[in-house]
């Protein structure tokens, strides 16, 4: 690019060439002289260098024009500009796409092309860029996309009782563990001596409870006293042993009343619950222990004539509501052998898929299904299961049948009809 003097030394070459254009002067009267072929020539190589030099001046001029600067571009808002030879370039900054001329912000968040971590953090989108917004019990490690867990024990920020729980720190939350003597009161993370459903008992029930009588004891559930039976001795709960169980529900086989599809499985209403004062006999009932009662184990039972068989599923949780009403399949480790415990010798199950927990086989029309239990197929899948043992199902076959076992197609002890009397309890 030419600088200023020689654009001065150019401008006066052409304004004051070497040799001056002869004037054309008219006397009155007389013609002017004809010039010769040699000032011709002269005049001829004058105007060349004239064309020549005017060329090169629209070139200087060209070259040293910005448009960047003078803003003769036509670049997008969100682009770079960048000067060039006689023209320029528009290319889009960073977190846009485009040609430069039409840029456009990139959805990082939506194209999954960002460094937030969905466990520890929500990705919130910003023009030209996103950011990581840490979750609940999560904050900033120094990283402008990481978040680190808040270990609330070291920190101070819980609410676990120093005198009857441990401080736990989990990801993004805690939980307080009971000490020895004590036990879960509620979902408020309260531990309170140990008794019969980890609920305040009055007076008359404390005293009964030391006898470990198997009783009905009045329970304050939702700022209510309600009779709820307690299994407080072991013997008729076999695998399940003592040490104060919970009735939440009774089960008859025979009876639609808790199929699968019953809304009693994801509602909050009660169901006969004067039947929930009597042992374990033949009335169905739900109490609101169903919904309002924590707890870190279920114990299931089947009566079969006159014989009880139990397991138990340690598994803790708010309320057996919060693991089934929102019919989202939970699963369980049990093994297909446990399950078949609670049937006894005569028990049968297809060996395959064997899918176990909570909401089985929801998904499925008219398979067989549990909302506490395991399905099992004969092919070496769990798209169309066609055996289960467990409470609350239905489906194929017997789909009349709504707690105990059902086996069809290829099962390994015989096909199954066996409609129990349930029992569900926790602690």
């Amino acid at each position: 690019m030419a600088d200023m003097t020689t654009l001065i030394v150019i401008s006066s070459f052409i304004m004051f060439p070497a040799v001056m254009m002869a004037q054309e002067v008219v006397n009155h009267g007389v013609c002017p002289v004809p010039m010769n072929k040699e000032e011709e020539e002269i005049i001829k190589e004058q105007e060349r260098n004239r064309e020549e030099m005017e060329e090169i001046m629209r070139e200087i001029e060209i070259s040293c024009l910005d448009e960047c600067k003078t803003g003769q571009h036509n670049c997008h808002d969100d682009a770079y500009c960048t000067n060039t030879k006689r023209s320029f370039t528009c290319t889009c900054k960073p977190g846009y796409t485009g040609d430069g001329v039409n840029c456009a912000d990139i959805k990082e968040c939506e194209t999954g092309n960002n460094q937030c971590d969905p466990d520890t953090s929500v990705c919130d989108n910003t023009k030209g860029s996103y950011k990581c917004v840490c979750k609940s019990g999560f904050s900033k490690s120094g990283h402008e996309h990481k978040c680190t867990d808040i270990n609330e024990c070291e920190t101070g920020k819980h609410n676990c009782n120093a005198t009857s729980s441990l401080c736990q720190n989990t990801k993004g939350s805690f939980k307080c563990v009971c000490r020895e003597g004590y036990s879960r009161s509620g979902p408020e993370q309260n531990c309170t001596d140990k008794c019969t459903v980890s609920i305040k008992l009055d007076a008359t029930t404390l005293n009964r409870q030391r006898k470990r009588e198997n009783k009905a004891y009045l329970l304050n559930v939702e700022s209510k006293q309600i009779p709820v039976y307690c299994q407080m001795e072991a013997a008729e709960l076999g695998a399940c042993g003592g040490g104060g169980w919970t009735l939440v529900m009774k089960i008859d086989g025979k009876q639609n009343t808790f199929h699968y599809i019953s809304k009693l499985w994801t509602n909050r209403k009660d169901h006969n619950p004067s039947a929930g004062k009597t042992p374990l006999d033949h009335q169905e009932t739900k109490l609101p222990t169903y919904w309002s009662t924590p707890f870190t184990k279920i114990c299931l039972a089947m009566k079969i004539g006159h014989q009880v068989n139990s397991i138990v599923i340690n598994k803790q949780a708010n309320s057996l509501h919060s693991l089934i009403s929102d019919r989202y399949y939970r699963s369980t480790s049990l093994g297909r052998h446990t399950w078949k415990k609670l049937i006894g010798q005569q028990a049968s199950l297809q060996r395959n898929c064997n899918r176990e927990g909570f909401n089985s086989g929801w998904w499925l029309r008219s398979h067989s299904k549990a909302r506490i239990g395991i399905v099992s197929n004969e092919q070496n899948d769990c798209n169309s299961p066609d055996s289960r043992i467990g409470f609350g199902t239905g489906g194929l076959y017997y789909t009349d049948n709504t707690c105990g076992n059902v086996a069809f197609h290829q099962p390994d002890n015989g096909y199954r009809n066996i409609k129990a009397m349930c029992y569900i309890l926790v602690q």
